[in-house]
């Protein structure tokens, strides 16, 4: 009886000590560990709880030109301007403030510009000789729209912005067809006549700037323990100019008197269409893609 006592008590020591030591084990594991995460970052978490975002955007501009005054152009019957598709794309960089509010910068390279017909006429020999001319005006810009975007949602988070745009002209153009009627030299008979207008108009045109309201809905296609890391969005926008973009058809006077006396004052003459005030009108639809960093 004393043997068994003994043994039971040698084997409770046993236990107690092996349990003493898996608790120190596991004390000095846990330990590490803490100490682990102290020393070493979380990279994870860090990248995917970001507050900035990068995006790339592409889409399709609806564009028109609204404008006050009248082309200078012998007998113009009409000039009319109608929307036209355009194209739009860019780059984007987004802070986010909170879970409501994000503000965002972009740099865009985009076309506005106007599809109009325009018909003129002239007498010739007693006749009357038409001219019809359809174009389209294409100005190309470098945009940088600045935004603020206030968020709601929350699987798919929707949102409305609003905000201002500044944009540099990179180049303007005249592009189309006319078709014109003209006098036969054999027998005084009117003739159709198809020819191309391209014209450059760079000097013509200028900057833009203006208002710019709008809404979309930001889709996560990839998640992190945080938040999204990849998501697809797609943006509607107005875009309404507040500057005139046209700066008029510059004239270069010849003095032929320039030669014989340098000092002859020459009168300046104003540019062509210089009443003409030209404002961008735009509806632009965009599909984009946006990653946290």
């Amino acid at each position: 009886m004393k043997k068994h006592f003994l043994t039971l008590i040698a084997l409770s020591f046993i236990i107690l000590f092996l349990q003493v030591s898996v608790n120190a084990s596991t004390a000095v594991q846990l330990h590490l560990k803490n100490q682990s995460r102290l020393i070493a970052p979380d990279f994870r978490r860090s990248s995917a709880s970001t507050d900035f975002s990068v995006g790339l955007w592409a889409g399709y501009n609806y564009t028109n030109t609204l404008f006050a005054g009248q082309f200078h152009i012998a007998q113009s019957i009409t000039v009319m301007g109608k929307y036209r598709p355009a194209y739009t794309f860019g780059i984007s960089g987004n802070y986010k403030k909170n879970d409501q509010w994000s503000f965002q910068a972009e740099l865009n390279i985009e076309q506005k510009g106007m599809y109009f017909e325009d018909d003129f006429y002239a007498y010739v020999n007693g006749k009357r000789l038409t001219n019809n001319v359809k174009s389209n005006l294409n100005m190309d810009y470098f945009s940088l729209p600045v935004l603020a975007n206030f968020h709601f949602g929350r699987v798919t988070k929707w949102y409305l912005s609003g905000g201002l745009y500044f944009s540099m002209l990179r180049s303007a153009r005249l592009d189309g067809k006319m078709i014109s009627e003209i006098l036969s030299p054999f027998d005084n008979s009117v003739e159709v006549k198809e020819s191309d207008v391209n014209y450059d108009l760079s000097v013509s045109y200028r900057r833009d700037a203006g208002a710019v309201i709008g809404g979309g809905f930001i889709l996560p296609v990839q998640k992190g323990p945080h938040g999204p890391i990849l998501s697809l969005v797609l943006d509607a926008r107005y875009y309404q100019g507040i500057l005139n973009v046209y700066a008029g058809e510059p004239v270069k006077p010849i003095d032929p008197l320039e030669t014989i006396n340098p000092d002859a004052v020459i009168e300046e003459v104003p540019p062509i269409n210089a009443d003409i005030k030209l404002r961008t009108s735009t509806f632009a639809v965009r599909l984009g893609f946006v990653v946290a960093i």
